[in-house]
């Protein structure tokens, strides 16, 4: 690091032909098209392909029905001469497709965009021989959750992606925030972007055009609804708690806070006289968030090893700050357990430290438990109150790995690996921000320097299993949340 503070951080004709050869007029491909853009995002991310023997065992396919999701392809691969794949029955071709009659080693392959039963035959052999088979599609069920990525680019974007129940992730596509984010400076922050608790809504910082964006959440994509300006310089961390949110602005001659009421639809209304300074005018602050029951808005700084605390009074207009010190230098990203308990991570030692709150003011239960890595920057716990165990993982940003810590019913910690080594990376993966699905069964790591998203599954024992590598996040890419 620069400093201990500092971001730690088969041949077709190209225009004639659909997928499998399929011939289709212009007005066909268009309506063809439109229909896929909206079903996609749906589907899950391991789109299958099914291979299909044709002439394998005499005339026949084989298998000669298979059965698929919206979205997956069947490839038939010839075995034998004189046989096509016609879509319809025998005598009645419906043109969905048609691969001709072909020889071995002809290959020819169909995506299914539609759900329904589809039978298809060979032109010589389906009438005389019963030579048939059929194609089953059917539709996927709806996505589990989400995940989403602050692109902070000079053209600032949010990349979305369905969760599937197995944990999964389908790019769905980047949405415009209509601002512009640091770029490659960083934000050095936790929670760029959040989502309301009832999913619908969602917020990202655009730290160079110093605004809040607000979309309005669907399985096929984010809604712009329209931006606000942050109250200050710099927006680098927001968060939510029922109708109100509050927005960290880092830099500018001094940081602060500023407060703003969500409205009926989505959109933003800054609360008059919300705008609150920290305990310093540049402590290099990363995080501001709500704390579970939303009567608290805690702050984390860096550079002075403060928590900054604020009460939330009528109409969402906060109070204070009251400092707090930390128990260890370089306080970052922070989370809470589903029990209350608060956990920070600590970039100096690489440490985690957990806290109770009451009434504003943090009581320490473990201090600076350190996780044997480099750069402890980013937290998440499990957030399910009925679990029967909780935990919480650590992004180490320089030493490419995930701590997982044990959270005991007092809030004690301890670590999942001897060694800290939950999960370890690819090297110079630079794992930054942290997301868990909101089944509290997936975490998911955003991996700056890949760059791209990594996914995991949650262990009994809070041990994790990589499930997935999701690729070609950009590389300006700062800030991801999910459920």
């Amino acid at each position: 690091m620069v400093s201990k503070y500092q971001d730690v951080l088969h041949t077709r004709k190209q225009n004639s032909y659909l997928t499998g050869g399929l011939y289709m007029k212009r007005h066909i491909k268009i309506a063809l098209v439109v229909c896929c853009a909206a079903i996609f995002p749906l589907l899950s991310s391991r789109a299958a392909t099914v291979q299909v023997r044709v002439g394998a065992g005499g005339l026949r396919f084989n298998p000669p029905n298979v059965t698929i999701q919206v979205g997956d392809t069947v490839q038939w691969n010839w075995v034998a001469n004189g046989h096509s794949s016609t879509s319809g029955t025998p005598g009645n071709p419906d043109g969905i497709w048609d691969s001709g009659v072909q020889n071995s080693g002809f290959i020819f392959s169909h995506t299914f965009s539609t759900a329904g039963t589809f039978p298809y035959y060979c032109t010589p052999h389906g009438a005389c021989c019963g030579m048939i088979g059929s194609v089953t599609v059917g539709t996927p069920p709806p996505p589990a959750g989400a995940v989403f990525v602050n692109a902070n680019s000079a053209t600032n974007m949010v990349r979305m992606y369905n969760r599937g129940a197995d944990g999964q992730l389908a790019f769905v596509g980047a949405f415009d925030t209509q601002g512009s984010g640091s770029s490659s400076g960083g934000l050095s922050s936790q929670g760029s972007v959040t989502v309301t608790s009832d999913h619908r809504y969602l917020y990202a910082v655009n730290a160079g055009t110093n605004d809040i964006t607000a979309f309005q959440v669907a399985p096929t994509g984010l809604t712009f609804i329209g931006k606000a300006p942050s109250g200050g310089i710099f927006p680098s961390s927001v968060t939510t708690f029922g109708n109100f949110l509050y927005v960290l602005n880092a830099k500018g001659t001094a940081a602060n806070i500023t407060g703003f009421t969500i409205q009926t639809d989505g959109s933003l209304v800054a609360i008059p006289n919300s705008t609150l300074p920290l305990s310093f005018a540049l402590p290099s602050p990363a995080q501001i968030s709500f704390t579970p029951d939303g009567t608290t808005l805690i702050v984390s700084e860096k550079s002075t090893a403060n928590f900054d605390t604020y009460a939330i009074g009528p109409g969402g207009l906060a109070t204070g700050p009251t400092p707090q010190h930390s128990a260890g230098n370089g306080p970052f990203g922070f989370a809470f357990d589903g029990l209350g308990h608060l956990v920070v991570s600590e970039i100096t030692l690489s440490s985690a430290s957990s806290y109770t709150i009451s009434g504003g003011v943090l009581q320490v239960v473990t201090a600076r438990l350190r996780d044997f890595g480099r750069a402890a920057c980013w937290a998440i716990c499990t957030t399910d109150p009925a679990l029967p165990q909780q935990y919480a993982y650590v992004s180490n940003t320089n030493s490419d790995t995930i701590s997982g810590y044990v959270i005991a019913s007092d809030g004690s910690l301890s670590l999942v690996n001897a060694d800290g080594k939950t999960a370890v990376l690819p090297p110079r993966a630079f794992p930054i921000d942290l997301a868990i699905s909101s089944d509290n069964q997936y975490l998911y790591v955003l991996e700056k320097k890949l760059p791209g998203i990594g996914a995991f599954q949650i262990q009994p024992d809070g041990n994790l299993v990589q499930i997935q590598t999701v690729p070609s996040t950009p590389s300006s890419s700062y800030g991801m949340t999910g459920y």
